[in-house]
Parts: C-alpha cells; sequence; structure tokens
C-alpha cells in the first residue's frame, strides 16, 4: 500500500465540487474500476451515456479533456487530462477523495499491460513505416484489451497485420472491388469481414495516412472505406445508361434501352447481363459518349442529351468499365463530367485506364470560365490533393487539380445553374 500525497489545494477543491455536485462520485468509482482493471489510465473512457451532469464534469476535467462522440456520448480522454497534470497527480487524489487506499495495480493487470506492450512494440518492428498508425494504437490501446484477453497476442497481432495489408491494398487500389472479394482475398472466408472489428480498424488508419481526423461514427467509417473503392453490396456492380444502345443476347436483339432512351427514361443493368452480351451497339451515327459522376446531372444529360450518356455512381465499377470496353463501333475517347476535386479526377483518371478520356464541363477552360462557382477545398482536402500529386506524378489531370487547389473545385451542379 503507498500513503497517498495528493496536492492538498487541489483536493479540497475537488471535496467541494463533490460537496456540490454528489453525482461526480459514480464518474469518479467508473474511474477507479477503469484504473484497477488495466493497472493504468489511457487512452479515452465513456463516462456517461447523456449530458446532464456535463456541467460538473466540466468543472473536474476541463473541456480539452471531455468531448461528445457521434452518439453524444460524453468522452474522457486521458491524454488531454495529462496534458494539465500527470496520472500521478491523479491516481492519489481521488483515491483519497474516495477515502480508498492507493493499491497498485493486481498481478493480472500488470500482466495484461505487458501482453499489450509486446503486442504493440513486435507489430512496430514488423512495419517500422506505419508512424501514425504506431501512435493511434499506443495511444487507443484499450480498444483492443478484450480481443487479447479472449483470444492472445498472436490473435491480435494476425487481426493487425490483415487490417494493414487490407489498408495499403485500399489506399492504392485502382478500381472498387466488393466486400466478399475484399475477405476472401485477405481473410480467406467471404464474410469474416463483416464482423466489423476489422473494417473499422482499415478504416481509422486510413483516415490517419490521408492526414485526416478518424472517424468517429459508423456511418463515418463506412463512407470513407466507400470512398476508397469498398462495395459494400454486390447489387452495387450494375451500370445504369441512357441512349441509342442495342444488344444480343440468348438469340434475341434487345432494344428496350434505346426506346427508353427515346422516351427520357435510363436503364439499368446488372453485372452479369454486361458479362454475358458480347458487345453493345451504338446504332445511331455522331452520337457521342458521356460519362456522367452524380445522380442530378446524369439525369439532367438524360432529358436533354440523344448521346449515349452512362452514371459512373462516383467511381466506376467493373459493370461500367466492361460496357465501355464492349461499346461497337468503339469511341475514340469518352467525354467525362464529373467534380473537379480529387475524387472527380480520379473517377475520370479511373475511366481513362479503360478507353481514352476528355474532361467535358470540368476541363481547364470550364474551370478558368467559373472561377467564381467554385468552392474552395478545406485544409484537409488540399493536403489529401498534394499527397496524391507526390504519389501519383503520372496522374493524367494534374493541371485541372492543380487549378483546383489554388482556385476552388467546381461540382457538377455548379455547372447546371451557371454554365
Amino acid at each position: 500500500m503507498v500513503t497517498p500525497n495528493p496536492n492538498q489545494d487541489a483536493a479540497a477543491r475537488l471535496q467541494r465540487l463533490l460537496e456540490r455536485h454528489p453525482c461526480l462520485r459514480l464518474y469518479f468509482e467508473k474511474m477507479l474500476t477503469r484504473y484497477h482493471q488495466k493497472g493504468e489510465w489511457r487512452g479515452t473512457q465513456k463516462l456517461a451515456d447523456h449530458d446532464q451532469d456535463v456541467f460538473a464534469l466540466m468543472d473536474v476535467f476541463g473541456s480539452k479533456a471531455l468531448r461528445r462522440n457521434g452518439k453524444g456520448q460524453l468522452i474522457l480522454s486521458y491524454t488531454k487530462l495529462f496534458e494539465g497534470q500527470p496520472a500521478d497527480f491523479w491516481v492519489p487524489l481521488i483515491h483519497q477523495l474516495l477515502k480508498r487506499p492507493v493499491t497498485t495495480a493486481s498481478g493480472a493487470a500488470v500482466a495484461r499491460r505487458d501482453a499489450m506492450q509486446q503486442c504493440l512494440g513486435s507489430f512496430r518492428i514488423q512495419y517500422p513505416k506505419s508512424a501514425p498508425i504506431h501512435a493511434w494504437l499506443a495511444a487507443n490501446r484499450g480498444l483492443y484489451a478484450k480481443r487479447l484477453a479472449t483470444e492472445g497476442q498472436a490473435a491480435l497481432i494476425d487481426e493487425w497485420q490483415t487490417a494493414l495489408a487490407i489498408h495499403d491494398f485500399l489506399l492504392e487500389a485502382d478500381e472498387p472491388i466488393a466486400l466478399a472479394d475484399l475477405s476472401t482475398r485477405f481473410t480467406g472466408h467471404s464474410k469474416r469481414l463483416r464482423e466489423g472489428a476489422i473494417l473499422e480498424t482499415v478504416a481509422i488508419w486510413l483516415a490517419l495516412s490521408l492526414g485526416e481526423p478518424p472517424p468517429q461514427t459508423a456511418d463515418a467509417r463506412r463512407r470513407l472505406l466507400e470512398e476508397q473503392g469498398l462495395l459494400f453490396h454486390l447489387t452495387s456492380i450494375r451500370v445504369t445508361l441512357a441512349g441509342p444502345l442495342v444488344y444480343q443476347l440468348d438469340g434475341f436483339r434487345h432494344d428496350w434501352i434505346a426506346r427508353h432512351a427515346a422516351s427520357g427514361l435510363s436503364a439499368t443493368l446488372p453485372l452479369d447481363v454486361v458479362e454475358a452480351v458480347a458487345r453493345f451497339e451504338i446504332v445511331e451515327p455522331g452520337v457521342r459518349v458521356i460519362t456522367c459522376e452524380n445522380e442530378t446531372p446524369f439525369y439532367q444529360l438524360t432529358q436533354t442529351h440523344r448521346d449515349l450518356c452512362i452514371y459512373t455512381e462516383g467511381f466506376p465499377n467493373r459493370a461500367v468499365k466492361l460496357l465501355l470496353e464492349k461499346l461497337s463501333p468503339r469511341p475514340e475517347r469518352v467525354h467525362h463530367w464529373g467534380d473537379s476535386d480529387l475524387a472527380g479526377l480520379r473517377i475520370a483518371a479511373q475511366l481513362a485506364r479503360t478507353t481514352p478520356v476528355a474532361l467535358w464541363r470540368c476541363d481547364l477552360a470550364t474551370l478558368k470560365r467559373l472561377t467564381n462557382h467554385a468552392r474552395p477545398m478545406t485544409d484537409q482536402e488540399k493536403k489529401r490533393a498534394l499527397r496524391f500529386l507526390e504519389r501519383t506524378p503520372d496522374f493524367e489531370f494534374p493541371e485541372e487539380l492543380r487549378f483546383s487547389l489554388d482556385h476552388g473545385w467546381l461540382e457538377q451542379e455548379a455547372w447546371l445553374f451557371n454554365g
């Protein structure tokens, strides 16, 4: 047993706060339970599911150490708390406040702490170049404590290795991949990644590598993974289009796409149909092929143009690319209309690996003409774009991206109203 020796002024202040806000006792008890279970205070801890006691907690810990997560829960950051006073200050102080003897961590807690430290050290040695990821793991090791306790060090390190391999793959992927295919490729089982834990880690690590704050909610993590090309449903692998197109299948000539287009209607083909068709014939001369990134501009095209318009639905999937490869006659170039931010120009670059692409309504001349309607990039967007240009010196549309960095990026919708 260690004799407590806290700062007496701080102890008196906390005692007054406890008398004023009796609810604080519950939170101090939670903190001590955490300390005795884990042998230390590290990372973050959820203190409350509501904010009725937020002012009392702010009086104790300050606004820097407390925050709300996406669910509205109050989270205490021990890292921020210890920037003001170290753990050696708080441990005896709270023990004395609750009239508890200050005990050292149990042998089991020490063993768990040492085992986690060994995992972190081993992973760092194996992958020394992933410094931001190692720093995040060290600060958030508590997230993996249960996994370590139930399945051991080897299983935890294996999970981190899998997450890092998926992270590297998605960071460099040239085209989207279905969740089941990604799972089979990296875990040997098509449904393993549905459990969510590995993908949650992957999303956080991707954000770190992209220079962005870690996503705090499941929706934010999913959006980030989708931006990096992960398709969560096989039904996502489809292509929506409108135009004078016909095809042969099972001995029959299908002209319904062309008939729909004549009435201003679009059509959707699943991947298996695109794969089954040998070629798609453009039956009117002089027709341009226009690819379109977003839904509203695509719909506008179907009402105003009689060209072959193809909706990429963001990053082009296999169905979109395969359709372009099977067009007859093959177009000399595809006109692509998209946003001029990094994601939009990367979409155009992916299409350019299937067929020659000319930017349309988002080319450099248009960007210069509509500068007043451009949206400035955020600092995070600028960092991501600059990092991408450094990492991809052969990028197909560097001038448009650099112009968007300096003058703002043009949304497709901005052209609709101002073009």
